[in-house]
């Protein structure tokens, strides 16, 4: 009697689980620009800002699939990449999330040290993007630095689940003309990988 019990438990679980993720290992990718930085300038003094601002869609047509798809969880999450020089140095770029302030204005940011290392967490803080008011996703940071130097910001790879357990991916590439990339070419020897051109953006503070 009790195998019995313990099959037909295990047979509803199964069901449960089936019933609650009917699209388990599905993924679906969005790929266009989303986020801009402004000012749109290449240098400004000690004491100014980057204001972050990045929307995308849950609504929209998956090019792989070639299918609509609609995601319905109120936010997605990812990292926010930041990365310095010294202003006179030529050597690579470095972690310096400690080196900025960043307020959020839409959105939130976290410090996540439970599933990162005080290493990893020199380059990136974790955004959760705002849902809650129409049908995009929204996130707004306020950049400041706290000393001079080269600054490469980037906002790549964000994602999550929707309610049945497909994957949205979201890769939010830049939408302003001009990315000021000159930067890193002239660090990394006239080379600017493709991440970089789909991704970053860079500034000088004096």
């Amino acid at each position: 009697m009790n195998t019995l019990l313990l099959i037909m438990a295990i047979a509803g679980y199964s069901c449960k689980k089936k019933v609650e993720c009917p699209k388990a290992g599905l993924t679906f990718n969005y790929f266009k620009p989303g986020v801009n930085y402004a000012p749109e300038v290449d240098s400004f003094l000690l004491g100014g800002e980057i204001t972050v601002d990045a929307a995308v869609p849950k609504s929209f047509y998956e090019e792989e699939k070639q299918y609509s798809v609609y995601f319905d969880k109120n936010t997605i999450s990812g990292p926010f990449r930041i990365h310095k020089t010294s202003i006179d140095s030529l050597s690579l770029f470095e972690g310096a999330v400690d080196d900025v302030e960043i307020y959020p204005i839409s959105g939130k940011i976290v410090k996540d040290t439970i599933q990162f290392t005080t290493a990893q967490l020199k380059t990136f803080r974790t955004v959760y993007w705002d849902g809650n008011d129409n049908d995009s996703l929204r996130l707004k940071l306020i950049i400041k630095p706290k000393i001079k130097g080269t600054f490469l910001l980037n906002l790549g790879l964000q994602g999550n689940e929707d309610s049945q357990c497909a994957l949205f991916k979201y890769s939010v590439k830049v939408k302003n003309t001009n990315q000021h990339l000159y930067f890193v070419a002239a660090i990394n020897n006239g080379y600017i990988g493709e991440y970089t051109q789909n991704f970053g953006y860079a500034f000088r503070v004096y």
